[in-house]
């Protein structure tokens, strides 16, 4: 099995029996941080999560790498462990930083948790080219409303994101946030109340 540099973008991952045997069998897997990476996530597939963290953290033993540490964020937030899954995503972002889906799903998570001020810090340390991903703007555009910047908030809902899935409601959903604070700052609105906003605040076109 190859060992690549912990900071190249892992491969394709292959789940199937035969070669889940295969990387299970091999006497090399126990000595590759990158085969054990790998086979955590077979684990994983095959619902033995168990196995799964004890790959990852043997992959993480022999060389660190962010994928694991991310892999294991992931695990904890299946057990909603909110407090393991930020930590272990601290790790992943202390490994490597400035990896673009650690850095969504670690502002999401940070987002969720109320930690706003957080999420902001870390926003403001990624580059500026990775700031500009739609869904960071998008993360940063929440941060905004609860942190109470409403005119960044509204100017950045005037690009036009096309990361919106189908069904998505993440926008129009930021539309209503951002004019419920306008309405009544720190102020918690009826239903009846929000409605009556909603009906006056229509999110525009774009």
């Amino acid at each position: 099995f190859p060992t690549p540099a912990p900071s190249d973008v892992p491969g394709e991952w292959m789940v199937q029996p035969e070669w889940f045997d295969l990387l299970a069998h091999s006497p090399h897997t126990a000595h590759n941080w990158y085969a054990l990476l790998h086979l955590g996530v077979m684990r994983r597939e095959h619902f033995d999560y168990v196995g799964a963290v004890a790959a990852w953290q043997a992959s993480i033993a022999l060389q660190p790498s962010a994928w694991a540490w991310r892999n294991l964020a992931r695990m904890a937030l299946e057990r909603d462990d909110h407090t393991q899954a930020l930590d272990s995503y601290a790790q992943a972002w202390q490994v490597q930083p400035h990896i673009l889906e650690v850095a969504q799903e670690y502002i999401e998570l940070l987002c969720r948790t109320n930690q706003f001020a957080q999420a902001l810090a870390m926003y403001d340390t990624l580059p500026t080219d990775v700031q500009q991903n739609g869904r960071l703007l998008i993360l940063r555009c929440r941060i905004a409303i609860a942190l109470g910047d409403l005119d960044t908030a509204e100017r950045l809902l005037q690009r036009e994101y096309a990361v919106i899935r189908e069904g998505e409601t993440e926008l129009s959903d930021l539309w209503f946030d951002l004019w419920y604070q306008r309405t009544a700052p720190n102020t918690p609105l009826s239903d009846t109340q929000k409605a009556t906003v909603r009906q006056l605040h229509p999110p525009p076109a774009h």
